[in-house]
């Protein structure tokens, strides 16, 4: 802080030569110059006799010499940081090349029928919820009463509740379709659909 309240000085001293057309080179006799006071350095410079121009030009060249010696003390740098933010899930239907859409073979009234393994991919490095429905599209033919859509677990022996915990890895399932047995002929079309928890 010595340091710099010495080099603030020195350029004080050259600023105020500079404009007085005075030789300050032994101005530690003012007072002004010794305590570093906002308040006398004003006075003396109001009270000069110099043009109004250069009072204010000195007067605004001390307060931007102020501000960038603060500046200098108050920061050393600063560093931007970006991140472009990507899906954590995507869906992977197992054995397929298509992972849009699949098709059930031969199905008939009163079957169960399970989709293709559907397999859950978590590209994040933390376990992310997710809820994951089932329903018939609309505009397909037949209605809830035609079939009815359970989500099982991987070895088709469980009902899956949401939200459903897809681990650093992966979560896979089955859509269940259990055809009633006077359900409408022709063809339906599902969609599953997976949401952030």
């Amino acid at each position: 802080m010595y340091v710099l309240c010495k080099l603030f000085y020195s350029y004080l001293i050259r600023i105020l030569s500079f404009y007085t057309y005075k030789d300050l080179s032994n101005a530690c006799n003012y007072s002004f110059l010794t305590t570093f006071s906002g308040k006398e350095i004003l006075c003396f410079v109001l009270n000069h006799k110099r043009s109004m121009n250069k009072k204010i030009l000195l007067v605004v060249g001390l307060l931007a010499l102020g501000i960038v010696g603060a500046a200098v003390i108050s920061s050393y740098g600063s560093i931007t940081g970006y991140a472009t933010v990507e899906q954590a899930i995507t869906i992977d239907i197992m054995g397929s090349s298509n992972d849009e859409n699949y098709t059930l073979t031969s199905a008939h009234q009163g079957e169960r029928k399970y989709s293709p393994e559907i397999k859950l991919v978590n590209e994040a490095d933390v376990p992310i919820k997710v809820n994951v429905t089932a329903g018939i599209s609309p505009g397909s033919i037949g209605n809830e009463s035609d079939v009815k859509l359970n989500l099982v677990n991987e070895f088709k022996n469980e009902t899956l509740t949401n939200p459903i915990t897809v681990l650093t890895t992966d979560y896979r399932f089955y859509l269940e379709h259990n055809f009633s047995s006077s359900a409408s002929l022709g063809n339906y079309s599902f969609e599953i659909l997976v949401t952030p928890s």
